[in-house]
């Protein structure tokens, strides 16, 4: 485990790199249908990254602690802005204002504060564990009753826009559906990933989107 660890800190600048360049080359299109929130999905991806190595860097079970409860704020709008992404770019930009889709925020939104006050109901996690992978400090949790409910709800919302997606893809013609295969590829893809992270227990450092355990 020490040496997944240390591997994956070793990637990890690589990594953040890669997602700059991303959202630099996607900044340049953020007028384009869905643009914004492409710019939007990607900054989210590199802030929990950002977070994910500062809590496998911190040197106290405090700021180990801390790292890990703010990666739930960006893990919680990856989905919001996927979605947003989604209904943009397919051409329902009503489905973005925000009358209508205050209510996907509700899960994210119960999770970060959920969160932040775990230590008066333990609802997210039971117990914390730290222990000592290398120069760096690892922590494992107890996931508690309503970790399910919120990761049932991610999944849901990026699924959602993958239906989405997908019966654009049917309907869709040239560019814009050489487009579309390229977006469902990604997702497919990420789907797998987004699983490992939400398997529980000891998990690997690469689980992108499981603020909760290290």
């Amino acid at each position: 485990m020490a040496y997944d660890y240390q591997t994956f800190l070793l990637i990890a600048p690589f990594m953040a790199l890669t997602v700059l360049v991303a959202t630099a080359l996607i900044w340049s299109k953020r007028h384009t249908p869905g643009g914004k929130y492409l710019v939007g999905f990607a900054g989210t991806a590199f802030g929990f990254l950002l977070c994910n190595v500062s809590e496998l860097v911190a040197r106290t079970e405090h700021w180990t602690l801390t790292w890990a409860e703010s990666e739930h704020i960006w893990a919680a709008m990856i989905p919001l802005f996927w979605l947003l992404f989604v209904f943009d770019f397919t051409g329902h930009q009503k489905w973005t204002r925000f009358k209508v889709f205050w209510p996907l925020l509700i899960p994210g939104v119960a999770d970060v504060i959920l969160t932040y006050t775990n230590q008066y109901h333990h609802l997210i996690w039971t117990s914390e564990q730290f222990f000592s992978v290398g120069n760096s400090l690892a922590m494992v949790v107890r996931h508690g009753p309503l970790f399910s409910t919120f990761v049932v709800a991610d999944f849901l919302m990026l699924l959602g826009g993958v239906a989405i997606v997908q019966r654009e893809f049917r309907l869709g013609h040239g560019f814009y559906r050489r487009q579309l295969i390229w977006i469902t590829i990604g997702m497919v893809v990420s789907i797998p990933v987004n699983s490992a992270r939400h398997s529980g227990g000891k998990l690997p450092p690469w689980r992108w989107c499981e603020p909760r355990s290290a």
